[in-house]
């Protein structure tokens, strides 16, 4: 499940979202130059669905203007999974600072996913109870119904934009390998309800399967992250006119990693920073892509300490600058790239506090 979700809404500024830990959602924000409420505090944005108390058991979040933010959650209400919604308009939250909608559905426990693809546009993307993929739009005015995309998976839903009206979603499917479909601006392709087989064997453990993690640098680009059966990192890239390192072939990253989703981010065309957790310290490791080498070269990862419980969040508000996030104890802790090096250190975190959960579900 996911514990944490950012975004970077304009230029040094970030939104940080996490659970509490008793159901609710808290929020940390970055004004460019103070951490609000406090660096110690956190904004609660409640558990309420009308009257009725629930449990928020994901976070994702997705901008498409520096005043507008739609924040969505997965909880249980009476025996469903259903989707909920939250929306900030640049001077209050929809429907109000406690509550939440619903968008209704039918869904399984898997992470749902959010993307915007232009002003006033929102995606979303979640497996259904019978393990199908759903998606259900708002185009300004209204929601859409939600309708069914096919397909059988293990995981929760993975989706990039890297234009207008360009979706790609990705998913892992009963046998472990990846699954893609793309809106085309007027058509699904594959045609619904098939999808294009990616290869691969996802790591599962415990019976749980994770989300992989995917980015865009720019259009027609696309890069996927997720860890194998035996943990180690892999890569596959879309590269306007193919995939590499083929249809069904990844590329080793090496590591060995927890069974959680990755983080990535891209501040410049041609370049990826990758974020994932070790499976044998939790501590956040990672690797970049420099345009024509990964650093540091496989099938090494750097470390950057801490110990990150659940999944890492990271984020780049511009060129040359990445923020990363983890839960570790209660308190939210952020380390940033500055453009030369880490701060508070490569292993330091800077302590958000707040009472946050690591836990995945």
């Amino acid at each position: 499940m996911g514990n944490l979700a950012a975004v970077a809404r304009e230029t040094n500024r970030l939104d940080v979202f996490g659970l509490d830990g008793t159901g609710g959602v808290t929020r940390k924000a970055w004004d460019g130059s103070n951490w609000q409420p406090t660096v110690g505090d956190g904004e609660a944005l409640g558990v309420m669905l009308g009257s009725k108390y629930i449990w928020v058991r994901t976070v994702a979040v997705a901008s498409w203007d520096s005043s507008r933010m739609d924040v969505i959650g997965l909880a249980d209400v009476d025996g469903t999974w259903v989707l909920l919604h939250k929306a900030w308009n640049g001077s209050s939250w929809a429907p109000s600072d406690g509550g939440w909608s619903s968008l209704g559905g039918d869904l399984s426990e898997h992470e749902p996913a959010v993307v915007a693809w232009g002003p006033n546009r929102l995606d979303i993307f979640a497996v259904w109870s019978d393990l199908s993929m759903y998606h259900k739009a708002w185009d300004g005015s209204s929601w859409s119904q939600w309708s069914s995309l096919g397909g059988q998976f293990r995981s929760g839903p993975a989706v990039a934009s890297w234009g207008p009206n360009r979706l790609d979603i990705f998913g892992i499917g009963k046998s472990l390998g990846m699954w893609h479909k793309a809106w085309m601006g007027d058509h699904w392709h594959p045609p619904n309800p098939t999808w294009q087989g990616l290869g691969g064997v996802f790591a599962e453990v415990d019976g749980t399967v994770f989300p992989p993690a995917v980015v865009s640098w720019g259009p027609d680009r696309l890069d996927i992250f997720g860890p194998g059966k035996s943990l180690g990192m892999w890569h596959k890239a879309w590269t306007g006119s193919s995939w590499y390192p083929s249809t069904t072939d990844w590329q080793a990253l090496g590591g060995t990693f927890r069974n959680v989703k990755p983080a990535v981010a891209s501040w410049a065309p041609d370049r990826l920073d990758i974020f994932a957790v070790g499976d044998n310290n939790h501590a956040t490791y990672h690797k970049a892509w420099m345009g024509d080498h990964w650093h540091p070269s496989n099938p090494n990862w750097q470390s950057l300490g801490g110990y990150c419980q659940g999944a890492p969040a990271a984020v780049a508000w511009g060129p040359n600058r990445l923020d990363a996030f983890i839960v570790d104890g209660e308190p939210i802790r952020h380390k940033a790239w500055n453009g030369s090096l880490w701060e508070p250190s490569v292993t330091g975190w800077q302590s958000l506090g707040g009472q946050f959960s690591g836990d995945l579900g």
